[in-house]
This record gives structure tokens, sequence and C-alpha cells, in this order.
């Protein structure tokens, strides 16, 4: 039943990127905000914040691939929505196949959103003069890293896409949930730059793990405290949302 369920949920994986791949523009915001962010703060902020946009780089890097697994993520849980909307998952109920193949199939192909936005962002940021000190392993971790996290957290968004009754009111949630995360993180600032009630927030926002453990698997420390916390905190999430995300899941569709 275990390899019944893997290889229908890889059907309709298939079916998921072949959509993706018919209709680009569904990557479009997963990949021109994180773009557009990481021009606009780098060109715009990078001398007022680091004195120099060089010096700015190993700061906001990190942020905007954080950015992109966050952004891509909640995307996830609109077009999770926008597809039972359409109907299309209950025709994949009415079909002789397991109830979470639909679920699981749509999750691995997010996995390929994730790649996808991280390795645009990472080569624009590669153009811009970014490049870590700790070479193509640390790279390689890293960007691994982010789409581990990613996955983890699209957990929570296909919980929320599930339980919201349109895919805009998905749409806005996500916003809401991840823009005060980003922007009282150190993601894009220091955090010691800001008020002390929201520096004290911002050391204990994940994001702001998230954001260090990048930075340190960048400059070749693998085994940094930022990456184990991170980790504990992602299996935590799946923890928590995979299994309330599966019941919400297969009560919808009894």
């Amino acid at each position: 039943m275990f390899l019944k369920t893997i290889k229908e949920s890889l059907i309709i994986f298939e079916r998921n990127f072949l959509k993706m791949m018919k209709t680009p523009e569904q990557l479009m915001d997963t990949l021109i905000f994180p773009i557009v962010f990481l021009l606009m703060f780098t060109y715009i902020f990078g001398g007022a914040i680091s004195g120099s946009t060089a010096n700015y780089l190993p700061i906001v890097i990190p942020g905007i691939l954080v950015f992109c697994v966050l952004n891509t993520a909640g995307a996830s849980g609109t077009n999770l929505k926008e597809d039972i909307e359409t109907g299309i998952f209950n025709r994949f109920k009415s079909m002789p196949i397991s109830r979470i193949a639909p679920l699981v199939g749509a999750l691995i192909c997010d996995s390929i959103r994730f790649v996808i936005s991280i390795l645009v962002t990472f080569t624009l940021a590669i153009i811009m003069g970014f490049w870590p000190s700790s070479g193509f392993i640390g790279i390689l971790l890293a960007l691994i890293f982010a789409v581990f996290c990613g996955w983890c957290i699209s957990w929570i968004f296909a919980f929320i896409g599930l339980i919201m009754r349109t895919s805009g009111s998905v749409q806005g949630i996500s916003f809401v949930i991840i823009m005060p995360l980003m922007f009282i993180s150190n993601a894009l600032v220091p955090v010691d730059t800001m008020p002390k009630v929201l520096e004290i927030i911002a050391k204990i926002n994940p994001v702001t793990h998230m954001v260090s453990a990048v930075k340190d698997l960048f400059i070749g420390s693998i085994f940094s405290q930022e990456i184990f916390i991170s980790l504990i905190f992602m299996i935590v999430v799946v923890i928590v949302f995979a299994p309330l995300t599966l019941k919400v899941y297969m009560k919808k569709q009894l």
C-alpha cells in the first residue's frame, strides 16, 4: 500500500510539474518578488545600511534566499486552494487512487518551485558579485538547507490552504504571516540596529535563526548552533502540521 501511494503521488507530481511548465506564469510571483527585493534593498538601501553594496551583499543574500522559500511556500498554499476550487481534487477523489496522493504529489512539486526560485535568485547574487567563502560545498549545503526549510514550512501553508474558503484569502493570510517575519528579523538589517522591543522579537523569530544558519553555511560553519535550532524548528513544524493537514484533507475527501 505504501509503495502504491508513493507511485501514485509521483504520477500526480508529474501532472503538476507539466502544468507548471505549460503555465510558467505560476512561477512569476515566486521569482519576481525575491529578485525585486534583492535589487531594491542592495542598490537603494545597501549603502545606507552597510556603507556599500559589496558590504551589504553577505547580509542580504541569505535573507533573500529565506524569503524565497517563505514566499514560495505561501504560494503553494494558494495554488493548492486554487486546485481545490477548480474541482480537480474532486476528480481525483472519484479515481481508484490513494486519497492522500494528490496532496503529497502537490507538495513534492512545490519542492521544484523552491529549487527554481533559489537557483535563479542565487545566480543573480553571483552576477552582483556575491561568492561565499565556504566555496561550492558550503553553497550546496546552504541551498539544500533552504529547500528543506521551504518544504517543511509548506505544510503550514498547505494547512491554511485547506481551512480557508478562497484562494484570495489564503494569499492574504500568507502575506500577513510572511512580511512581519521577514522584516522583524536579521534578513535585511542587523537586529542590533532595531529598537529594543523589536530586537527581542527578532532574536526569537525563527526566520532570524534560518537566515543565520544560511550565513553560517556560507562561511563554512556546518555545525553551528543556528543550524541545529533551525532544524529542530523545522522538524517540529512537520510533526505538528503534517498530521493536521492530512487530517483536514482526509475529512474533506470523505
